[in-house]
């Protein structure tokens, strides 16, 4: 138990360090075309400079990159790609709500292993899962299995929708997560990954309805039918901090449950 006890700290940063690292990429993904506009003033500077010192061509303003660089500058400063990018912003949109499926996923599964042993455990145990005849044999034969995503296959625990997650974390680790503003933001961006992907991002009446409990957020607060859904790197500036927060929450509670459980236990 002491060595379990000793491993946990370390997994749940590491599971809030992995989802900020690919919050970080989609950042990069959402700034691309900062990117590209710094990088190609950047080298026609360099090139300017280099004409301007040359003395055959040095006095002649038609061959000097001024006016490019003052153009380019002014979309840079503007953001005049921005609604060209506004595609890419949705898709970014899509990254993050998978991210934060698959890490919640992770940090649920790692907690639960680590609940086996524990007072948990005894709520826990009683659970019924179904196994095949060949999944048995295959578990006999390869040896290894984590019992924490047998359960959660076994058991069809979805993390695409937060009743869904905030009702496992309740279910099988007591843990109780109150509903904000944060959750809201994440519900209405749960409902519009769905929307982007499988509607054209065309707020349909099934989403308008979906996204009605989801009042208090902070981001597109009136939503018409068959309005395209557009993010800006604003709204999704608030989705990342909103998921962010609640994963530190969620984290916050499982760490302090399971380690008084081991507490208790011992």
């Amino acid at each position: 138990m002491n060595k379990i006890k000793t491993r946990y700290p370390s997994f749940i940063n590491d599971l809030k360090s992995n989802f900020e690292k690919n919050v970080a990429l989609v950042e990069e993904l959402m700034h691309f075309d900062r990117f590209v506009v710094d990088f190609c003033i950047q080298q026609i500077q360099t090139l300017n400079e280099k004409i301007k010192s040359n003395p055959h061509v040095k006095g002649n303003k038609y061959l000097h990159a001024d006016n490019i660089i003052t153009n380019l500058t002014n979309i840079r400063q503007n953001d005049s790609m921005k609604l060209m990018y506004s595609k890419v912003n949705n898709q970014c949109l899509v990254l993050l709500v998978s991210y934060f499926s698959s890490s919640i996923r992770e940090i649920f599964i790692r907690s639960l292993e680590f609940a086996f042993g524990s007072p948990l455990d005894l709520k826990l145990k009683t659970e019924e899962l179904k196994l095949s005849f060949k999944e048995i044999e295959e578990l006999v034969i390869f040896g290894e299995i984590s019992l924490g995503k047998l359960f959660v296959e076994k058991k069809e625990i979805s993390f695409q929708d937060m009743q869904s997650i905030v009702r496992a974390f309740k279910s099988y680790l007591e843990i109780d997560i109150d509903r904000d503003n944060n959750i809201n933001n994440i519900i209405f961006s749960q409902a519009c990954r769905h929307v982007i992907v499988h509607s054209l991002s065309k707020a349909d009446i099934k989403f308008i309805k979906q996204v009605q409990s989801a009042t208090s957020r902070d981001l597109k607060t009136a939503i018409i039918e068959n309005e395209e859904i557009i993010y800006s790197p604003e709204e999704l500036g608030i989705v990342k901090n909103s998921m962010i927060h609640f994963i530190e929450e969620v984290c916050q509670k499982v760490e302090e449950k399971l380690k008084h459980e081991v507490e208790v236990f011992e």
